[in-house]
């Protein structure tokens, strides 16, 4: 996932399409909360502080993105 991220850095990734283009199998409603979880455990790893993330930002509404 973190890979996917760097290489679409700059750009708005969706829930949907991390899960379709790390896991090659169609999003479902409740692959929202797998990505949620591993973009937590991403922070939790990456990040100083976690609750205020500097690498993996979130877009509220939209997905993920690395700058």
């Amino acid at each position: 996932m973190l890979i996917y991220l760097a290489k679409n850095r700059g750009k708005v990734v969706s829930p949907g399409q991390l899960y379709e283009n790390v896991w090659h199998e169609i999003a479902m409603p409740s692959s929202n909360n797998t990505i949620t979880v591993h973009i937590l455990n991403l922070r939790r790893k990456l990040e100083e502080d976690a609750s205020s993330p500097k690498i993996i930002r979130t877009v509220w509404g939209k997905g993920y993105q690395i700058d």
